[in-house]
Order: structure tokens, then sequence, then C-alpha cells
């Protein structure tokens, strides 16, 4: 073995050019998120899916979840993700004064017991921020994993 190799750290070209290439796209993604049972008005019970960065010059972007309830829907709701700018001002009003000035809002709908994969329709949102801090929340009575896809799009 090389020197300089690590046993289990092999690099795949092919691959890193295929996420390199999505990366200068913009292409961004949460994946694997788990999201327990919350309503949307509960701001303290949103799971915090972190930042995604869409970038400058996008018009809008196309945003797609999907992913697999972990137990039975128990009534029928929805998977929903919420866009926050992410800046001082909207943060501020988050964490102060509890309330979600969301720029954009997509949901994936789940039947009452349902056990698999769900997914939402692609649905395109207006983008006037580069960055968006995300919040999830699970209507349906069981918990779920998610993934958030967001490819952004020119006007």
């Amino acid at each position: 073995m090389h020197a300089n190799r690590r046993p289990g750290r092999i690099l795949f070209p092919a691959l890193l050019a295929l996420f390199a290439a999505a990366a200068a796209r913009g292409q961004a993604s949460l994946d694997n998120v788990f999201v327990s049972t919350s309503e949307r008005a509960d701001v303290s019970r949103l799971t915090d899916g972190g930042v995604i960065v869409v970038g400058d010059g996008a018009g809008g972007a196309v945003v797609t979840i999907a992913g697999e309830m972990k137990g039975r829907a128990d009534r029928e709701g929805v998977i929903g993700v919420v866009f926050v700018p992410e800046l001082p001002f909207f943060t501020a009003a988050y964490r102060n004064r509890k309330l979600v000035l969301a720029a954009a809002e997509v949901t994936a709908p789940v039947a009452l017991g349902e056990t698999s994969l769900f997914i939402s329709k692609s649905r395109r949102i207006e983008v006037g921020f580069s960055s968006y801090h995300v919040y999830l929340y699970n209507t349906t009575g069981g918990a779920a994993t998610i993934n958030v896809y967001l490819n952004p799009v020119r006007n």
C-alpha cells in the first residue's frame, strides 16, 4: 500500500466529478433529517434543518421533498419545509419572538396509515435571498426521515 493512503479512503474520480458538477450548478440538499410530529404553528417543535445556500443569480428554485415514514401515519397530514431568509432580522424574529417569517414553504401530503415512502410534487419558489434557514414539520402523527432537494433556476 502507498504510504500516503489510508485503508478505507478510496476516492472515486467519477463520483467526485459528479458532486463537483452538482455544486457548480448550485444544487443543494438536506439528507436523512429525522422529523418527529410537530404542528407548523408550534415553533418550539420545528426541526432545524440548517442553512441551504442558493447562491446569487438564481431567480427561483425547484424544491422537492421525499422521505420515508418511520412508523404509521396516525392521521392524514403533511411533511412541510419552511424557508426563512438567513439574515439577522429574520433570525431575531424566530429566536426572540417565536415568529417564523417564511419566504417560502413546500409540503408533501401523507395519507392516513402510510408506512412507506412519499414524495411531493416539485414546486418552484421565488428566490429573493442567497441563503435560507430551513425548518421542517410533520403533522402526520408518525415520525419520518426527510430529504429536501433544491435546484436553483434562472428566470
